[in-house]
């Protein structure tokens, strides 16, 4: 029978948190089929495809790591790893496992360095990138994911919101969206971000049509990066470039 809109909703909800699971377990299989189950008409879905880029991208460095799924490691380098000694848990790891853990280290130290100087936009790429190297780390499964991810949140709001108030709306698109990833669809402050970002692009649109040329594809092509691909603002960019 057809779903009703609160039926798809829940649907795509449910499909989405089962793929997030299966990812924190690193059940690749199983994460693919509960994102292709996400139906094309839930506000989930536009999360499903970077959501599949970034399963195949930690299934990829597992595999490049050597440690498939469920390969046992030794237990002081997982005692050492959880306790965030890396050195330790590197030297207790074979060659391409402590390349992996040097590297966390390494970011970690990169986003605290940034966030040291204001710059919140290097430390939520930071913190991105070593959670996605830490859910694909046989020596992890995902929990220094799990104890970043409040922190991710917290910087990508901070960061949305200094870069919407600056101007600098591709920016706030991305932490916005970095934020919501984080902490999900609840977070109320990336969501304000987002309609906020909808009514600027409402407004670019309304420039754009008062030029023409070059200037004009500028501001069309600045919409794109500000709204989401289900943005009416978006579909009427789009429509106009293509013109």
């Amino acid at each position: 029978h057809w779903l009703t809109r609160a039926e798809t909703e829940l649907a795509g909800r449910a499909s989405l948190e089962q793929a997030r699971s299966a990812r924190e377990r690193r059940a690749w299989p199983e994460a693919r089929r509960a994102l292709a189950a996400i139906p094309a008409s839930a506000s989930t879905h536009e999360q499903a495809a970077p959501l599949l880029g970034e399963i195949k991208r930690e299934q990829a460095r597992s595999e490049a790591e050597g440690s498939p799924p469920g390969e046992t490691v030794r237990g002081d380098a997982v005692a050492a790893y959880r306790k965030h000694d890396f050195s330790a848990a590197a030297a207790a790891s074979p060659p391409a496992l402590a390349d992996q853990v040097r590297r966390i280290a390494a970011g970690l130290a990169r986003a605290d360095s940034a966030q040291h100087r204001g710059d919140l936009g290097e430390a939520v790429r930071a913190i991105e990138d070593v959670i996605a190297r830490d859910r694909a780390l046989s020596i992890s499964q995902g929990a220094l994911a799990g104890e970043l991810r409040p922190r991710l949140q917290r910087l990508a709001d901070q960061d949305a919101k200094a870069s919407l108030d600056a101007g600098k709306l591709e920016q706030a698109f991305a932490a916005a969206n970095a934020a919501i990833r984080a902490g999900g669809r609840g977070d109320l402050a990336a969501r304000r971000v987002l309609a906020a970002l909808e009514e600027a692009a409402a407004e670019l649109c309304r420039d754009a049509k008062r030029t023409r040329g070059e200037e004009q594809k500028r501001i069309y092509r600045r919409v794109l990066k500000i709204v989401a691909r289900t943005s009416p603002w978006y579909e009427q960019a789009e429509k106009a470039l293509e013109e």
